[in-house]
């Protein structure tokens, strides 16, 4: 089974503290066709230092030097997407703990929806506090997410975390096809073109103790937390609700300049709904009123889902654009 080569993309910025239980996680994979590819994001505790002395003793880990300093997780992420050239490839937090079956399991799965098209496979996630202590045993389960949307759920929220992804070769290299201009996030940006162009597959069993603790860049908050990191300030509100549709805009975007490269077409339906979705957001409140109300564009509960409607409807930013 150990045939096909795994890339595992690791993003770091002053992860010290938990990095070489992460890395030591991915030496002891049952899977051992892997290699790790490291981009440090402008780290200035002693990540960088820790990762240069790895790599000159375990050739499987590969530092990635490119001098772009620093961009975020979400654009480091895909930047790190331009040096691998394995069959698969992988997302890797630095701060987590990976189950030793996790890369065989997901391979194997990716394997059995794998065809010509792009593929994706996704699994859940144990959650964990900052010394490994299980917080709630499913990612899904805690936030009252669903695990398979339909794409018009996962063009307004979602379910895809990065650190549990296995995609393949067609999947990475339609990516690199063209860079989008805005992302909310790495994960929901790939989630988003896998959906649209080819096979999704999901896991129901968490592989990863995603570990929570004070400097997550994301992380898996609840309750008053969440609500009080997310609605701070007026223009957070705003943007939870705008910023979706800004990737939305960068994914029409990007189905006209792929066009129809090397057989690579769209999904009819997938492609309408997001169409459908963009026809109204440069109208008025009556407009949006219509598409969220005889829509499927929905989130997980009836708390979130009101919210979302409320606030797409009236609070909306008016958004102009050419896909051209």
């Amino acid at each position: 089974m150990n045939d096909k080569s795994v890339d595992i993309l690791l993003s770091s910025y002053n992860g010290f503290p938990y990095i070489e239980e992460q890395i030591e996680s991915l030496f002891n994979q049952t899977y051992r066709n892997i290699t790790i590819f490291v981009r440090d994001d402008g780290s200035s505790d002693g990540t960088l230092q820790y990762l240069k002395k790895l790599s000159l003793k375990d050739t499987r880990i590969r530092l990635i030097d490119n001098q772009c300093g620093n961009l975020g997780p979400a654009r480091s992420f895909l930047e790190c997407l331009r040096f691998s050239d394995a069959d698969y490839v992988m997302f890797c937090d630095q701060d987590d703990v990976w189950l030793k079956n996790k890369v065989e399991k997901s391979v194997k799965v990716l394997e059995q929806i794998s065809n010509s098209k792009p593929s994706l496979v996704y699994t859940d996630l144990e959650v964990v506090d900052s010394s490994l202590k299980t917080i709630h045993k499913s990612f899904f389960e805690r936030h009252k997410l669903e695990p398979t949307p339909i794409f018009s759920q996962l063009l307004v929220q979602n379910s895809v975390t990065g650190c549990t992804v296995i995609f393949n070769q067609k999947l990475r290299d339609l990516l690199l096809l063209k860079t989008p201009d805005f992302i909310v996030m790495h994960d929901w940006w790939v989630a988003l073109v896998a959906y649209l162009y080819g096979n999704v597959g999901y896991v129901n069993e968490p592989l990863i103790k995603y570990r929570q603790h004070s400097n997550n860049a994301v992380g898996s908050i609840s309750g008053l937390s969440l609500l009080k990191k997310r609605c701070s300030t007026y223009s957070k509100i705003t943007n939870l609700y705008d910023d979706p549709t800004k990737q939305a805009i960068e994914l029409a975007k990007f189905c006209s300049y792929v066009g129809t490269d090397g057989g690579l077409v769209p999904k009819k339906n997938e492609y309408g709904v997001l169409n459908k979705y963009l026809s109204f957001i440069s109208g008025g409140v009556i407009a949006r009123a219509s598409i969220m109300l005889t829509s499927d564009y929905s989130k997980s509960t009836f708390i979130r889902n009101f919210i979302f409607k409320v606030f797409f409807i009236f609070f909306s930013k008016k958004i102009t654009f050419d896909i051209l």
